[in-house]
């Protein structure tokens, strides 16, 4: 356990970012099991005060949990991914466009970028990248 006297503008968000610890409310959990009745966190921390931090196996074992904000599974929907026999020609353009007070002047670069998957391997997905029929314009 470590003790941390909390600074002005610190939240209970900023110091579980700072120590790695994905819910916030375990952070305060934690404090309010082990500290004196009077030093209870009950809504937003107080400057100068002190705030009990877990140690980092007791962190892992929170984190185990999977429940911060961000792990609702409404929030990060399963996307199906099956790229199999995928392949694909996008055309790219690049455009670079230099301007003074005398002239303007302008480069293009244009190319395809063919995508096709070849296999899948170790949980990965393997693809053949490739770019191919490149054009340069160069107005002035």
């Amino acid at each position: 356990m470590i003790v941390h006297f909390i600074l002005s503008g610190e939240t209970l968000e900023s110091i579980s970012e700072e120590i790695q610890l994905e819910n916030p409310e375990y952070l305060k959990e934690f404090h309010n099991k082990y500290c004196a009745r009077e030093d209870f966190i009950y809504d937003d921390l107080i400057p100068r005060k002190k705030l009990l931090i877990p140690d980092i196996d007791k962190i892992r074992e929170y984190n185990s949990r999977n429940d911060a904000y961000f792990k609702n599974p409404r929030l990060n929907p399963v996307l199906s991914f099956r790229p199999e026999n995928f392949s694909k020609i996008y055309a790219v353009t690049n455009k670079e466009i230099e301007e003074n007070s005398l002239d303007r002047k302008q480069n293009t670069l244009t190319y395809t970028v063919s995508v096709k998957w070849i296999k899948s391997e170790d949980r990965s997905h393997i693809f053949h990248l490739f770019k191919n029929t490149f054009q340069t314009n160069r107005e002035a």
